[in-house]
């Protein structure tokens, strides 16, 4: 009796040390949203099957709960790897299936008992939100993690079309009705449902764990004030340059001016509206054709692609006059807002770096000669003084 009670608390206790280290997660890292789906998942299913194998405490009819729980749990772990995707099932069509398996379940067990209608209904059931959640993954199924998640989920799929199968073969009604615990069927359940429960859960663990990185990672690369790329971002888009070829034509280097009579006079919170403003107006004037990306204080750089090298000079213009054109609300909507800019084309097997360094001498020219115009630097080579593009 005492080796009875222990083997059917293996899997609850299972259940509830996932469930609790998936709801810690989901405490510490609110965003990971499939840490919360996966919390509910296996505390769900250790709730169904506590009242599915450990009857003696409850209420003789509450057993026949353990099946929905069990589809719920289902539910919850397919929307634990779908919310990567910013997306869940699909809500009425789940609902549908679930209100259908939920009534037979309830007639074949209150209204007219048939032991041979509610084990295949428990499965089909299953299986029909397994496939819904299989056509949703396989949408996303590009990458090595998504292509698992499809084949831990066609694998338990297949899991439940098999022991339905047996189910029948075996003729397993008789001795379900007579031995609910301990018929062959349930043994090959508990057993089947432990070993997938332990796949999805490390698998979720990685996908979690992988996700937490990126996201880590792609906040390393982000100015926290403006949301642009920061000097992080820069070297990652130099080193693409120089490891897989081309990618970068011209670059342009961007100083405000006059920026801190800007912050003596309007404060910090004037100094941040206007890098915010700046950050948006480069941002916006230069997608399709480059990068924009904050170095720190009141310096941005932009990094045009190779194929608008030609264009450099016009978008130095562009940019110039954007941001002179940018005009802040209350109670900022006194500050005139210019920039100097430096522009350096890169010459043939010239670095990345070399060029910024020569668009921030051709910047500092800019600067000289009065503020609020782009100078182009000349090659390295090119000995003649440094050419207005804009006064």
């Amino acid at each position: 009796m005492v080796a009875n009670t222990v083997f059917f608390w293996v899997l609850p206790t299972m259940f509830a040390m996932f469930g609790g280290v998936f709801a810690v997660i989901a405490h510490y890292e609110p965003k990971v949203r499939s840490a919360r789906w996966a919390a509910y998942a296996f505390g769900i299913a250790m709730l169904g099957v506590i009242l599915d194998t450990v009857r003696s405490p409850f209420p003789s009819w509450m057993f026949s709960f353990a099946v929905p729980l069990h589809w719920a749990a289902v539910i919850c772990l397919i929307n634990a790897f779908l919310s990567r995707h910013e997306t869940t099932l699909p809500r009425l069509a789940t609902i549908v299936i679930f209100a259908t398996g939920l009534a037979i379940n309830l007639w074949a067990t209150f209204v007219d008992p048939q032991v041979t209608v509610r084990m295949p209904n428990a499965n089909f059931t299953a299986l029909l939100l397994l496939t819904l959640g299989l056509v949703h993954h396989y949408q996303y199924r590009h990458g090595l993690l998504n292509r698992i998640t499809v084949a831990i989920f066609t694998g338990a799929w297949l899991c439940y079309a098999i022991r339905s199968g047996l189910y029948f073969i075996l003729d397993q009604s008789k001795e379900y009705a007579s031995h609910p615990q301990w018929s062959q069927y349930m043994m090959l359940f508990y057993f089947t449902s432990g070993i997938i429960s332990l796949a999805v859960a490390v698998h979720l663990m990685l996908t979690m764990t992988h996700d937490l990185l990126a996201a880590k990672q792609a906040i390393s690369h982000v100015d926290e004030l403006t949301g642009i790329g920061n000097r992080r971002t820069l070297e990652q888009l130099v080193n693409a340059h120089e490891t897989d070829g081309p990618t970068i034509g011209s670059v342009i280097m961007i100083d405000l001016d006059h920026f801190k009579q800007i912050n003596d006079k309007y404060g910090h919170a004037g100094g941040d509206a206007v890098l915010v403003a700046t950050a948006s107006v480069l941002q916006q004037h230069i997608a399709g054709s480059g990068t924009v990306v904050r170095m720190g204080g009141e310096e941005f750089a932009v990094l045009i692609h190779d194929s608008h090298k030609e264009a450099s000079s016009a978008i130095a213009h562009l940019l110039r006059t954007a941001i002179s054109a940018t005009r802040l609300g209350q109670p900022f909507e006194g500050i005139a807002i210019t920039a100097s800019l430096g522009v350096a084309d890169l010459g043939y097997a010239e670095t990345v770096s070399n060029a910024l360094r020569r668009a921030d001498i051709a910047l500092y020219a800019a600067k000289a000669k009065g503020r609020n115009r782009a100078e182009m630097a000349p090659d390295d080579s090119d000995k003649a003084p440094l050419v207005s593009t804009v006064s």
